[in-house]
């Protein structure tokens, strides 16, 4: 008995770890809510609130569009946990933004917000991939992609 038992846990495994997986349109908006909260807590840190709210005009749709997905995928790998997980989700990338906002110089990290903002507000949508590639923004969530 014991022997079928692990077989049948073991057997589920990588149906369990495909499931939970998040496709491209799911990691897109992942990288991208963690860019976002990451914008937030530099634009608070460091008084970019101006060049934040300009952020938020240019991805306003792309944000919702995001949360919708993020929301959806949230949903399929929690079920009706999802809200609680999800809470804990922006909790957890809000909380990782402001760790990095403390480490170092705060001119440093300011200066590099600064130059964020600029090539965020400068790029074209279709370019945001490769922004968001470029940085650290995919550790925030740690969602492994399928």
């Amino acid at each position: 008995m014991k022997k079928f038992v692990a077989i049948l846990v073991l057997s589920s495994l990588p149906y369990q770890s495909y499931a939970s997986c998040a496709n491209n349109n799911e990691i897109e908006a992942l990288d991208f809510k963690a860019i976002q909260s990451s914008m937030m807590v530099a634009a608070l840190s460091c008084e970019k609130q101006k060049e934040y709210n300009k952020f938020m005009n240019k991805y306003n749709d792309k944000l919702s569009k995001g949360g919708s997905v993020i929301k959806s995928y949230f949903k399929r790998i929690y079920g009706d946990a999802y809200e609680s997980k999800l809470s804990s989700f922006v909790t957890k990338i809000a909380n990782i933004a402001t760790k990095e906002s403390m480490t170092g110089a705060p001119d440093d990290y300011c200066n590099d917000t600064e130059q964020a903002f600029k090539e965020l507000l400068s790029i074209e949508d279709n370019n945001l991939a490769r922004f968001t590639s470029r940085k650290k923004f995919s550790s925030f969530h740690g969602f492994p992609s399928c």
